[in-house]
């Protein structure tokens, strides 16, 4: 127990899963910054999160209670929930927040959570010195015309990463990889910094990067792609989010696979290089801070012939990373199964002073009330087969040895690991222990969100939800 007054940093890197990340063991070099950091510090190995979807997973995070228990969901605004920030307020922290995902904004009340919360989503350049900050200096000039002086600029001075650059533009939004607000969201932290005083802060910074469609900016963009595909991708990739590949009459395109998880790991390693200066700059400015690294949910990459991450509870959307760093050094590999939801009592006692780590669990417990919830995949052409199947509740428990994924129809989906041949009782026990049966869950029906703010509409649009 320290008598120190830490100052407590969450980064969550939305739809970041955990095995596209070097330092969990991923084959290509995506995230070389947290890696340095994984070496020195706390890496919890089995971490899961307790849904599938952003804004039931950070209401996990914040009131560490389960969804079914807080049941978080589109039509729900959750202003009122007991979180930690209450407690946090009540110790004397400033909380503050930057996000970039409109489910965290103010059309669900999140925004009632902080003393200072903004909703960051205008999408900026990888270099202050590309031709796109040039872009902004020629005012009143239309933009195609724009780009074509500077392309031409470009060209006559040999200059060809601009020309490059212009020609991206000209090819329309589409073909454009653009940051999703990381930039931005780093700036907005570091000018909250700037307006405090001596009192201790939480500071809750939501990243877009890893979320689809994956437009990470040059070279990022093209950085793991295989030289054929490259210029393909600028073109087919985004009109991929939503294809109905959860009807089982269709099958993914291997080479848009390909694509897809390129771009996604092009996604990853763009914000690693982004969370590099948030990091430092931070941890110059106040040296009394704890950061921990996370991700709300993962993504299946047409996994299990799942596009995204909107149905199913599989390890490819809740096996997430989770690194702390602590001021002192404080290094440790946390073997066993921890939940996201644990992370509420745990930033409550680090506010305390108390650097323990996390304290695994038995199993760690997700669950998913169906597609329906989602306005985009009640549009797909599904058979009713197919639309009834991913219309299911289901709950997930799982550690460092198996998974047990239970349906509310008595189906059971069973995944041994590590040796072992079957999964043991002891998990299906564990499921009606911490949230009962779950043949007595109702399948949620669909519901929509009602936004009336057309930035945070057009952004939940962008993200596939809508």
């Amino acid at each position: 127990m320290s008598d120190e007054r830490y100052n407590i940093v969450l980064v969550v890197m939305d739809t970041a899963r955990a095995q596209n990340f070097s330092c969990y063991g991923y084959e290509k070099k995506t995230t070389p910054f947290l890696d340095e950091l994984a070496e020195e510090n706390v890496v919890y190995e089995n971490a899961y999160s307790q849904a599938n979807w952003t804004l039931s997973s950070h209401a996990s995070m914040f009131s560490g209670q389960y969804l079914s228990e807080h049941k978080a969901d589109l039509d729900k605004n959750i202003e009122g929930l007991n979180v930690l920030q209450d407690d946090l307020k009540e110790k004397g922290y400033t909380n503050l927040a930057a996000v970039n995902v409109g489910y965290l904004s103010s059309s669900t009340g999140v925004d009632t959570f902080f003393d200072r919360h903004e909703f960051m989503n205008e999408g900026v350049d990888l270099d202050d010195n590309s031709i796109f900050e040039k872009a902004k200096e020629m005012r009143n000039v239309p933009k195609l015309e724009k780009y074509w002086k500077l392309g031409k600029e470009a060209l006559l001075g040999g200059n060809f990463r601009d020309l490059f650059e212009a020609g991206f533009f000209v090819l329309k939004k589409a073909s454009m990889r653009i940051d999703s607000g990381a930039k931005k969201t780093n700036e907005k932290a570091f000018e909250y910094l700037e307006d405090l005083d001596d009192e201790p802060f939480f500071m809750f910074l939501n990243y877009a990067e890893p979320h689809a469609p994956f437009k990470p900016p040059f070279p990022y963009s093209h950085k793991y792609l295989d030289r054929k595909l490259r210029y393909k991708s600028i073109f087919e990739a985004d009109h991929e989010n939503m294809k109905p590949y959860l009807d089982s009459r269709k099958e993914p395109d291997e080479e848009m696979m390909d694509i897809k998880e390129s771009l996604y790991d092009g996604s990853i390693s763009y914000l690693d290089y982004r969370l590099e200066n948030l990091y430092k700059t931070i941890r110059g400015k106040h040296p009394n801070t704890i950061f921990i690294f996370t991700s709300d949910h993962g993504e299946y990459l047409y996994a299990h012939k799942r596009p995204n991450h909107l149905v199913g509870l599989h390890e490819e959307v809740t096996h997430v990373p989770l690194i702390e760093v602590f001021p002192e050094e404080v290094e440790a590999n946390v073997e066993g199964a921890v939940e996201l939801r644990q992370l509420r009592d745990h930033i409550i006692d680090l506010a305390d002073g108390d650097t323990s780590t996390i304290e695994p669990v038995d199993y760690a417990i997700s669950e998913d009330y169906g597609g329906e919830n989602f306005p985009a995949f009640r549009d797909l052409d599904l058979t009713d087969e197919d639309r009834k199947k991913h219309s299911r509740y289901s709950v997930s428990a799982v550690n460092e040895r198996e998974q047990l994924i239970e349906y509310s129809d008595g189906e059971r989906e069973e995944n041994p690991c590590r040796g072992n041949k079957a999964v043991s009782d002891s998990a299906s026990e564990a499921i009606r222990s911490k949230v009962g049966e779950p043949s007595q869950k109702e399948d949620e029906e669909g519901k929509d969100l009602n936004v009336k703010d057309e930035k945070i509409k057009e952004n939940l649009k962008d993200l596939g939800y809508m």
